[in-house]
C-alpha cells in the first residue's frame, strides 16, 4: 500500500516523459504493442520507485542512470534515520521492477535491430560488389596507360636518333678546334722559346698542356701520337734552357741584369710541373751552401764548437743577401729563403753529430766536452733557431695554389739543429748533481740567521731560498733545451737533493752538536722551512709534469720528498716538546723525593704541581709566540699534552711505595695539571676577543691526562680486605696477568710474604664466571718494566716510547716518527758507521713517500686520534733503544703493503684536522714483542661484540652515541677509504653544510663528521679504522672478517648496516678540479649556497629526481637548464609537465654536457654542451652543475643475505629499520633512496640503535 502511494504521489513529469516517447513511437508507427507496455511499467516504477527513495526529503536524489552514480550517497538518501529500515522491502521491490523494466527494453532494442531492412549483412554484400567494379576500373586505367607509352616511344624514336647525331657532330667539330688550337700554339710555342720570351711562353705552355689532355685518349692515333711527342719535347728544351740562364747569370755574376730574364723564367718553371720548380730550387740552395759546406767542414777548426758562432753569422749574411739580391727572382709561394733556412740546419746539425761523437770518442779525458762549451753552444743554437723561426713564421706560409709539394709546407725550425745536443744533455745534467753536491756541506755551516738580520717567526732558513731560486733557473734552463729524457734526469736530480737537503741540513740543525739541543729559534726556523718546502716541492712537481713531454709525466713523483719534510717538521714540533721537558725536570725530581707513602691526607694541590705548571705555561708561551702557523701550534701542544702525561706516569712508578692517600693526592695533582693544561693553546695568537681554548683541545688533554686515572685509583685501595683490592684491580686495571697485579702490589710497597695470598685470591677472583671478559694484559701496565730488583726503589720502570703508545689504549700516535728521525740525527755524530747511518736515514725518508702514494684500491682511511688496530700494537712494546729509524718494520702477521694502508692517510688527517702533527710511520714500524714461538691462532685477536656497527656516516655515528649510552659498547668499524671516500662518508666530500640543525652560521661537512666521531667515541664506542671485508648473516652470533685481518673471525650478537650510497659520477673533463667547486651530486644539500645564488644553473638528468632537483633549484639560481640525454623525459607525466611549464627553467634535448670549466678564483665558470644528433657543441655560462642520474647503495656486503630492491637498497620494514634477518638493521642511505639527507640519516640510526638495543634486551 505505501509503494501505491508513493506512485500515485510520484511526480508527472516523470510518467509524462514516458508516456510522450511512447506517443511519438506510436504515431511512426514503429514500435510494438509489447516495447508499449514495457516502457509504460518502467515509467510508472522509476517513477514510483523515486518517490519511495525520497522519504519525504525535500531533496531530489541522483537518477540510477547517472555518470557519477554513488550507492552510498543513494543509500544515506534512501535510510537517512534508523525509523526509515522498515521501508527496506518497499525499497527492493521497486529495484527489482526497475531491473525488470530495463531487461525488456534491451531485448526490444536487440529485435528491433536485428529486423531493421538495412541489415549489417547486406551492408557487407553491397560493400563487396562495389569493390569488385572499383578493381575492374582500376585494371581498365593501367591497360590504357601502357598503350599511350607504346605510341609515345613510336613518336620519339625518331628524334633520339636525330640527337644522337647532333651529339656526335658537336664532338667532332669541337676536337678539330682544339686540335687547331693546340697546334697553332705549339708552333708559337717553339717560336717564343727560341726567342726566350719568357713571360709569354709561360702562359701560351699553359694552354698547350691544357689542351694536350684532352687528346690523350686518342693516343692511338698517329698524328695525335706525334704531336704529344713533340710537346714534350719543347717542355724538356725549355726546362733545359731555363736551367741554363740561372747557372749563366749566376756563374758570371749577371743576376741583376738578368733579374727580369730570371723572373719571367720561374713562370715557365711554374707552369712546367712541380718536378722541374724541385729541380731550380735544388740547384739554387746547393750553389748557396757551397761555400758554407766547403768553410765549415766538421774536421777543421771552422767547423769546431768553438766557431760555432761564425757558423750562424755566415748564414746571417746569406739570408741577407738571398733576400736582397735574389728572393725577388722567386715566386713567393715557392718559399725559397724557407727552404735555403732548412737545408743549412739540416747540414748543421749532421756536422755537430760528428763533432760531438769524435769528441766522446777521444781517451785523453781532458779533450772531452767542456760542459759549459756545450751548454753555451746549445744556448746560442737554440737562440738561433728561435730568430728562424720568428723570421719565417711571419712571412705567409699558405700555397696560393693547389700544389702539395714538399716544398710548399711549412717548416718548424724549433729543435731542428739542437736535436743533435740532446743525448749529450746528460753532461749537463752530471754537473748541476756535482754543483749541488758541494752546495749541501755548504749549507750545513751557514748561519741560520745572517749577523744582519734578526730573528723573525715567519722567516726561513736563507738556504733554503737560495736552493729554491737555483731549483728554480736550473728547471726552466733545462726545460728550454729539452722537454724529454734529459728533464726526467733532472728531475730525479733534484729530488735527491731535496732528501739531502731534509736529513743532511734540517736533521742536521735538530741534532745541534751531538747532546747539546736546538734553541727554540732554530727549531722554528727548520720547522717553517720543511713547512716552506713541503708546499714548494708539490709545486715543483707539478711545474715539471707542465713542461715534461706527455709520455713520462707518469715517471714525475716528489710525493716521496714531500712527506719527508713533513717529518722533518714532525722532528721539529718534537724537538720544541723537549725543550719543554728538559725545563721541567726539577719538578720531576721534587715530586719524586717526596714521601707517598707516609702521607695523611690528601689536600691541596702538592708544591711540585705549581712550579711544573709555571715551567710548562712560561715554555709554551715563549715556543707559541714564534710558532707562526696554527696547525703546528696544535701539533706541539698535542705532542706536549703526550709528553707530559707519560711522563707523569713514568714518574707515578719512581715515587714508590704510594700509599693510599699519596695515590688520592696524585689524583688530586693530576687534576690540577689537566686544568692548567687545558689552556696552553690560549698562548698561540691571544687577542682580548679571544673565548678560551678550543673545546676538542680541552678533551684532548683531559683524554690524555686520564690515562693514569685507573692506576691511580687501584692504588687508593687498601690492602685490607684483600678481596676488596682484588676486585678494583678487576674493575679498574680489567685484565687477567699476574704479572701486572704483582705489579701493583709493588707499587703499594706490600711485602713479599704477603703478595701470595693475594696472588692466590687474585687468581681464584680472576678465573670466576662473572670476570670471562677480561682481557689477557691491560694496555697500562704492560709497558711497566723491572729495571733491577723488585726490592729497590727505582726498580720499576716504564719504556717511554711504548707508554705513549699503549697507555692510550693502543691508539696509533704517527708522532714517534719525528722523534725517531731526531734521535737517528743525534747518533749520527757519535756511531761508527756515520756514512751508512745517513744514507739509512735518507732511503727511510724517501720510502715514507711510497706509504702515502700507495695505491689501495679503494679500500682505505683517515688514521688519527682514536684509531685502533687489534694486531698492529700488541701489549707489550720493546724497549725504546729497540725503536730507532734503522729497524722499522711491519707488526707481526701484517704485510707491509697493509701496514703502508693504514698510515698512509695518518698526517695527511692530523694536519686537515689540526688534530696534531705527525708522520706515519715509526710506531707501526716496531719490531713485534710478540713470543717468538707464539703462533698465528695465539696472536689472533678474537672479538665480540653485542652490537657492531657498520658505517661511518651519521647513520652510523648517531646509532653509536645511542647504544654507547646504553652501555651496550658499540663497535663502530669506520672503514679505510670504503667506496673511495675518507670515514665520515658523502659529507667528507661537502664543503659547507648549511642545514643541519644546531649550526646557524653553517659548518664544513668534514668538521661535522668529526664532531660526531668525537660524540660517539666520548660516549665508549670503540671506532676501528678498517674494513669489514666479510659478514655472514646466516646464523646467530654473526661472523665477520676484516680488510686487514682476514685471518680472524669476530662475531656479534647485532649489526647496524649504515654503509650509504654513493651519488654516481660523469667523469667529466674538468670534474675533479670543480667537484664542491661548482659541481654536486645534491641540490637540497648544496643549492642554497652564496657560490649558487643568483647565478646560472644545469642539472643533467632525465628522471623525477632531475626534474625535483631541478624545480627546487630555482629558488636559487636565476636560470636552471635541464640536460636530457634522449628526446624525451624519464620522469612522471606531472613531474614533466610541470618542469616544461616553469618560466626559470630550460630543457634542452638531445644534449649532453662534454666538458666542464673555470676560472682563477678556482669555481666554475662555463660548461660545454654537445648536441647529441648535430655533433655541434657550444659554451655556456654555469656557476653550478647537479648531478641527478641517480645512486649506488654500498650493499655488497650483504647482497644475497638480506632483502633488496632492484637498486640494491636494502628493504626494511615500513617504518623501521629492520630488514629481513632478525638482529640486522639497516639506517642512513643504504635503505633511503628518497630523501638521502644528513638529518634523516641521523634519524634512521636513532632509530637503529634502539631497535637494536630492545633486540638484545629480548635475547638476554
Amino acid at each position: 500500500m505505501a509503494l501505491m502511494t508513493a506512485s500515485q504521489s510520484a511526480p508527472s513529469d516523470v510518467g509524462g516523459t514516458a508516456e510522450c516517447r511512447i506517443r511519438a513511437d506510436s504515431e511512426t508507427g514503429g514500435i510494438s504493442t509489447a516495447k508499449k507496455t514495457a516502457l509504460t511499467c518502467q515509467a510508472n516504477c522509476k517513477a514510483g520507485f523515486m518517490s519511495v527513495k525520497m522519504n519525504g526529503n525535500a531533496v531530489e536524489a541522483s537518477a540510477l542512470d547517472a555518470v557519477d552514480y554513488d550507492p552510498m550517497e543513494h543509500l544515506n538518501m534512501l535510510f537517512p534515520h534508523p525509523s526509515t529500515v522498515s521501508s527496506i522491502s518497499q525499497v527492493s521491490q521497486a529495484l527489482q521492477a526497475h531491473q525488470n523494466v530495463l531487461s525488456s527494453e534491451i531485448d526490444s532494442l536487440e529485435l528491433e535491430q536485428a529486423y531493421k531492412p538495412d541489415s549489417s549483412l547486406e551492408r557487407m554484400q553491397s560493400a563487396q560488389t562495389e569493390l569488385a567494379q572499383l578493381f575492374r576500373k582500376i585494371e581498365t586505367v593501367r591497360s590504357r596507360a601502357i598503350e599511350t607509352e607504346q605510341s609515345i616511344t613510336s613518336m620519339t624514336a625518331e628524334i633520339k636518333r636525330l640527337d644522337g647525331t647532333k651529339r656526335n657532330l658537336t664532338l667532332s667539330m669541337t676536337a678539330l678546334k682544339r686540335l687547331q688550337m693546340l697546334t697553332t700554339a705549339y708552333e708559337q710555342l717553339r717560336g717564343l722559346a727560341k726567342s726566350r720570351q719568357y713571360r709569354e711562353c709561360a702562359g701560351l705552355l699553359q694552354a698547350v698542356i691544357q689542351l694536350m689532355k684532352h687528346f690523350n685518349s686518342y693516343r692511338s692515333i698517329e698524328q695525335i701520337a706525334t704531336l704529344s711527342r713533340e710537346v714534350s719535347e719543347l717542355q724538356r728544351e725549355l726546362l733545359e734552357q731555363v736551367c741554363d740562364d740561372f747557372e749563366m747569370a749566376f756563374t758570371k755574376s749577371e743576376v741583376s741584369s738578368k733579374k727580369n730574364l730570371l723572373v719571367e723564367s720561374c713562370l715557365v718553371l711554374d707552369a712546367l710541373g712541380d718536378s722541374a720548380k724541385s729541380r731550380i730550387i735544388t740547384w739554387y740552395v746547393n750553389t748557396e751552401l757551397r761555400e758554407y759546406r766547403q768553410v765549415f767542414r766538421g774536421n777543421d777548426e771552422a767547423g769546431s764548437l768553438d766557431n760555432i758562432g761564425r757558423r750562424y753569422s755566415w748564414f746571417k749574411r746569406m739570408i741577407k743577401t738571398h733576400e736582397d739580391d735574389h728572393a725577388a727572382i722567386f715566386p713567393s709561394n715557392w718559399h725559397v729563403g724557407e727552404l735555403l733556412a732548412t737545408a743549412f740546419c739540416d747540414g748543421t746539425r749532421e756536422d755537430f753529430k760528428g763533432i760531438l761523437e769524435r769528441s766522446m770518442r777521444r781517451s785523453d779525458g781532458n779533450n772531452k766536452i767542456d760542459v759549459n762549451l756545450l751548454l753555451s753552444c746549445l744556448q746560442e743554437t737554440l737562440d738561433f733557431e728561435q730568430s728562424i723561426e720568428k723570421k719565417f713564421s711571419n712571412e705567409s706560409r699558405a700555397s696560393i695554389d693547389t700544389l702539395s709539394s714538399a716544398e710548399g709546407q711549412s717548416h718548424n725550425f724549433n729543435g731542428l739543429i739542437s736535436v743533435a745536443f740532446e743525448p749529450y744533455l746528460s753532461l749537463w745534467v752530471d754537473s748541476q748533481d756535482k754543483q749541488l753536491a758541494s752546495m749541501i756541506p755548504k749549507y750545513r755551516s751557514q748561519p741560520l740567521v745572517p749577523d744582519d738580520e734578526e730573528f723573525s717567526p715567519q722567516a726561513v732558513i736563507p738556504s733554503a731560498i737560495e736552493l729554491f731560486h737555483f731549483y728554480k733557473l736550473t728547471l726552466s734552463q733545462c726545460a728550454k733545451l729539452s722537454t724529454s729524457d734529459r728533464l726526467l734526469d733532472l728531475s730525479k736530480v733534484l729530488s735527491k737533493y731535496l732528501d739531502e737537503y731534509a736529513q743532511q741540513v734540517l736533521l742536521h740543525i735538530l741534532q745541534a752538536g751531538g747532546s747539546r739541543n736546538p734553541s727554540v729559534q732554530d727549531a722554528v726556523l727548520v720547522l717553517n722551512t720543511t713547512d716552506f718546502w713541503h708546499t714548494n716541492t708539490n709545486q715543483l712537481e707539478e711545474n715539471i709534469k707542465k713542461r715534461i713531454d706527455n709520455e713520462l709525466v707518469s715517471k714525475v713523483d716528489m710525493s716521496s720528498q714531500s712527506d719527508a719534510f713533513l717529518g722533518v717538521a714532525s722532528a721539529a714540533v718534537l724537538a720544541l716538546v723537549h725543550i719543554v721537558e728538559l725545563d721541567c725536570e726539577t719538578t720531576w725530581r721534587e715530586m719524586k723525593n717526596t714521601n707517598w707513602s707516609t702521607m695523611d691526607s690528601a689536600g691541596d694541590q702538592s708544591s711540585y704541581v705549581g712550579e711544573l705548571i709555571r715551567h710548562v705555561n712560561a715554555r709554551t708561551e715563549e715556543i707559541l709566540g714564534v710558532v707562526a702557523k696554527q696547525q703546528y701550534a696544535k701539533a706541539f701542544c698535542d705532542k706536549l699534552i703526550e709528553h707530559l702525561a707519560t711522563a707523569y706516569i713514568n714518574n707515578i712508578v719512581h715515587c714508590r711505595p704510594i700509599s693510599e692517600v699519596g695515590a688520592q693526592q696524585m689524583l688530586v695533582d693530576k687534576y690540577a695539571l689537566t686544568k692548567s693544561f687545558g689552556n696552553l693553546l690560549s698562548y698561540h695568537n691571544p687577542s682580548s676577543t679571544q673565548q678560551g681554548p678550543p673545546s676538542s683541545f680541552v678533551r684532548r688533554v683531559e683524554q690524555s691526562m686520564s690515562r693514569m686515572d685507573p692506576l691511580l685509583k687501584t692504588l687508593q685501595i687498601r690492602q685490607s680486605p684483600p678481596e676488596g683490592l682484588v676486585q678494583a684491580y678487576l674493575i679498574h686495571i680489567g685484565d687477567r696477568s699476574d704479572t701486572n697485579f704483582k705489579k701493583i702490589l709493588e707499587l703499594k710497597g706490600i711485602r713479599k710474604q704477603d703478595q701470595s695470598h693475594l696472588l692466590e685470591l687474585f687468581g681464584i677472583h680472576r678465573d670466576g664466571s662473572s670476570n670471562d671478559k677480561l682481557v689477557q694484559n691491560s694496555p697500562l701496565l704492560a709497558p711497566l718494566m723491572m729495571t733491577s730488583g723488585m726490592g729497590s726503589t727505582g726498580g720499576i720502570g716504564m719504556n717511554p716510547g711504548a707508554a705513549l703508545t699503549a697507555a692510550s689504549g693502543s691508539r696509533f700516535d704517527a708522532g714517534f716518527l719525528g722523534e725517531k728521525l731526531l734521535s737517528a740525527a743525534r747518533d749520527i755524530g757519535t756511531t761508527t758507521g756515520q756514512s751508512a747511518e745517513k744514507a739509512t736515514i735518507n732511503e727511510n725518508l724517501r720510502n715514507f713517500g711510497k706509504f702515502f702514494r700507495r695505491d689501495i684500491g679503494g679500500l682505505g682511511a683517515r688514521f688519527g686520534k682514536g684509531v685502533k688496530h687489534p694486531q698492529l700494537f700488541s701489549a707489550s712494546q720493546p724497549s725504546e733503544s729497540s725503536h730507532t729509524i734503522n729497524n722499522l718494520t711491519s707488526a707481526p702477521g701484517q704485510s707491509p703493503s697493509k701496514t703502508a694502508k693504514l698510515f698512509a692517510s695518518s698526517l695527511r688527517r692530523t694536519l686537515r684536522s689540526s688534530a696534531g702533527l705527525s708522520i706515519a710511520a715509526a710506531a707501526a714500524f716496531q719490531k713485534t714483542t710478540s713470543t717468538p714461538g707464539a703462533t698465528a691462532a695465539e696472536r689472533a685477536r678474537k672479538m665480540h661484540s653485542k652490537v657492531v656497527i657498520i658505517g661511518s656516516g651519521p647513520a652510523a655515528h648517531t646509532a653509536a652515541v645511542y647504544l654507547a649510552r646504553a652501555e651496550l659498547k658499540p663497535v663502530l668499524y669506520e672503514g679505510f677509504m670504503a667506496n673511495g671516500i675518507a670515514a665520515g662518508g658523502q659529507l667528507t666530500t661537502t664543503t659547507e653544510v648549511e642545514n643541519f640543525p644546531g649550526f646557524p652560521d653553517g659548518i664544513m661537512g668534514q668538521a661535522l663528521m668529526d664532531n660526531m666521531k668525537q660524540q660517539s667515541e666520548r660516549f665508549g664506542t670503540e671506532v676501528v679504522t678498517d674494513t669489514v671485508s666479510t659478514l655472514d648473516l646466516s646464523a646467530r652470533p654473526f661472523k665477520y672478517t676484516t680488510e686487514f685481518n682476514p685471518d680472524e673471525t669476530h662475531t656479534a650478537d647485532a649489526v647496524i648496516i649504515a654503509t650509504g650510497a654513493s651519488a654516481r659520477r660523469m667523469n667529466l673533463p674538468g670534474e675533479d678540479k670543480y667537484w664542491q667547486n661548482g659541481i654536486s651530486a645534491c641540490a637540497v644539500c648544496d643549492g642554497a649556497l652564496p657560490i649558487f645564488r643568483n647565478k646560472p644553473l644545469y642539472v643533467i638528468g632525465g628522471g623525477d629526481s632531475a626534474a625535483e632537483e631541478a624545480t627546487f633549484l630555482t629558488k636559487y639560481g636565476s636560470h636552471v637548464t635541464v640536460l636530457v640525454r634522449r628526446d624525451v623525459l624519464r620522469a612522471s607525466k606531472a613531474m614533466a609537465t610541470r618542469l616544461l611549464k616553469n618560466e626559470k627553467v630550460t630543457v634542452r634535448f638531445n644534449s649532453v654536457a662534454t666538458e666542464v670549466r673555470g676560472g682563477a678564483d678556482g669555481l666554475m665558470t662555463h660548461i660545454v654542451v654537445k648536441d647529441t644528433k648535430t655533433g655541434k657543441e657550444d659554451v655556456a655560462d654555469a656557476n653550478g652543475l647537479f648531478y641527478a642520474i641517480g645512486h649506488d647503495p654500498a650493499t655488497n656486503l650483504v647482497k644475497g643475505q638480506v632483502d633488496m630492491d632492484s637498486d640494491g637498497y636494502i628493504l626494511t620494514k615500513p617504518g623501521t629499520t629492520l630488514t629481513s634477518i632478525e638482529g640486522v638493521f639497516a639506517a642512513g642511505d643504504v635503505q633511503d633512496k628518497k630523501y638521502r639527507q644528513a638529518i634523516t640519516s641521523a634519524g634512521t640510526g636513532c632509530m637503529a640503535a634502539l631497535e637494536a638495543e630492545k633486540f638484545i634486551s629480548e635475547q638476554e
